[in-house]
């Protein structure tokens, strides 16, 4: 399952063979988070000692929007009431709880087309033959 707003290298085959060690009920990929805006680091004067502008947040990771997913899934949910369900919310978070999420680290290519200027830059990235998430 994706939400299809995103682009990537995951190794999809490499997804599954890692879900499936894991043996849980979901797996979700994480990738490193980066900074929406630059990062400043000070002395204590006030003076700006270091600036990066959307640096990655090494020690941060976030859900990068790739899942496998088993049937055990829709235990946690309401399919009453699909349309008001995030999965993000209560599912996801329940999930976990349960100890039934596993997430598969990605280091490659991965970009969120959010807003307008995502698909911007997306589309120059396409046009340049330099494509980091075609294989």
């Amino acid at each position: 399952m994706t939400y299809g707003d995103g682009l990537s290298d995951i190794d999809i085959n490499q997804l599954k063979s890692f879900h499936e060690k894991q043996g849980t009920f979901a797996t979700l990929t994480a990738v490193r988070n980066q900074s929406s805006f630059g990062n400043l680091k000070f002395k204590n004067d006030g003076i700006v000692s270091s600036f990066k502008e959307k640096p990655k947040l090494n020690d941060s990771w976030i859900n990068g929007g790739y899942f496998i997913l088993e049937q055990n899934i829709f235990e946690y949910l309401n399919l009453e009431n699909i349309d008001q369900i995030q999965w993000e919310n209560d599912p996801l978070q329940n999930i976990a709880s349960d100890n039934q999420l596993s997430a598969f680290k990605h280091e490659g290519f991965w970009k969120a087309m959010d807003k307008l200027s995502d698909k911007i830059n997306l589309e120059k990235v396409w046009s340049s033959n330099e494509i980091p998430w075609k294989r």
